[in-house]
């Protein structure tokens, strides 16, 4: 698809979008939210590559001014976020960066009849390059333009049975990285049959087809059908499992295998919550090259008092990518201190480390980090 055709496409969808604020009525209460915000964080990393050796260290600051906006109306609600940001660096200048978030969606459709509404979003956000590096490298960030569209048709069966199923068109763009990263677009068609025995637990099926079409790279198909059930375990527990065999086929190449998650959240105090989390899964990288990825966490948060909360995690990253297993450990602490409703500081440290592997190539990386946020109100 050419780049003519999805400015077109662009200027349709937000055409529309524009018609309907300006004649759709408008709800009484509050109609229009903007509120700007800023936060400014100090960073210091003792190894900015995440290399075994020859390490570079450095302080950066992130500086990330923003606007978030919500407009209410009798048909539809639109949302929209910008934040801009800029790492700066202190020695390490080549490592600084420039980076834009940009998201604008209607979250709950545009409804055309009871059933039926239309799905619109469009994503401009940060994703890795190299899926086996930590995530919050600079260098190895990238700017990816997502913009979706499709109708989604919600019933009741029965009166326990409902039933979600659509189609979504996405286009991908890659904008800010010369050397890695093919466009493309694609077709996803999805359903979802869910049955609600109680209050305290339901059970699902679900199919997803995907077609991704690359500029550079084979075409990318995935058929993923997978079941599943979810538990309420009293008022402070709940936990879900999912899983499923997918099949897919990247070019002349076929893959197949079994994939699943498990989610469980307890909050055995009102003060105190901990999250388990497991996958196991098939996916792509930006390049339309598939891997395996598995991936465990445990997040434990603890709201010491009404403005201070403590949060930790673990996380286990197993990545098979290009014929090679890539292993890595992450844990993060973050204090986060809610200074009044409008500013809140913020301070942490986070720890990245490849394990079983030899001691030559193993990369250590240890970030510390403070900072403020400011929320300027509503206007």
């Amino acid at each position: 698809m050419s780049r003519r055709l999805l400015i077109c496409i662009h200027a349709v969808v937000l055409s529309a979008l524009l018609c309907l604020l300006l004649v759709a009525p408008l709800r009484g209460g509050d109609l229009f939210e903007l509120i700007p915000t800023f936060k400014l964080i100090g960073n210091h990393n003792d190894n900015l590559e995440f290399t075994p050796s020859d390490k570079i260290s450095d302080f950066y600051a992130q500086i990330s001014p923003g606007l978030g906006m919500r407009l209410d109306l009798s048909e539809i609600t639109i949302e929209a976020g910008y934040v801009y940001t800029r790492y700066q660096y202190h020695e390490e200048s080549k490592f600084n960066r420039d980076y834009h978030n940009l998201l604008v969606t209607a979250p709950y459709g545009i409804q055309l009849t009871r059933n039926l509404s239309i799905q619109v979003q469009d994503k401009y956000e940060l994703v890795p390059i190299n899926v086996t590096l930590p995530e919050d490298q600079t260098d190895n960030l990238t700017q990816r333009n997502t913009f979706s569209i499709g109708p989604v048709w919600e019933s009741r069966l029965a009166q326990r049975l409902r039933l979600v199923a659509g189609y979504e068109f996405s286009r991908v763009n890659y904008t800010s990285s010369s050397h890695i990263g093919d466009d493309y677009f694609g077709h996803r068609f999805y359903d979802i049959l869910r049955y609600v025995f109680s209050r305290s637990w339901s059970c699902f099926q679900r199919n997803t087809y995907r077609l991704n079409y690359y500029s550079r790279s084979p075409d990318y198909r995935l058929f993923l059908p997978e079941a599943g059930v979810e538990f309420a375990l009293g008022k402070r527990a709940t936990i879900s499992a999912a899983g499923g065999y997918s099949f897919e086929k990247t070019g002349d190449d076929d893959h197949d295998g079994y994939v699943g998650t498990i989610n469980g959240t307890w909050a055995p105090t009102r003060k105190l919550d901990l999250e388990l989390t497991f996958r196991h899964r098939r996916t792509v990288d930006i390049a339309g090259v598939p891997y395996t990825e598995r991936y465990g966490e445990l997040l434990f948060r603890y709201r010491a008092a009404k403005r201070l909360v403590l949060e930790t995690y673990g996380r286990y990253y197993d990545d098979t990518y290009q014929d090679d297993d890539y292993q890595r450990v992450e844990f993060k602490a973050d204090l986060n201190y809610q200074l009044n409703q409008w500013s809140s500081l913020n301070c942490g440290y986070v720890r990245n480390q490849n394990v079983e592997i030899t001691s030559d190539e193993k990369a250590v990386s240890n970030r510390v980090y403070a900072g403020i946020s400011v929320f300027f109100g509503t206007i």
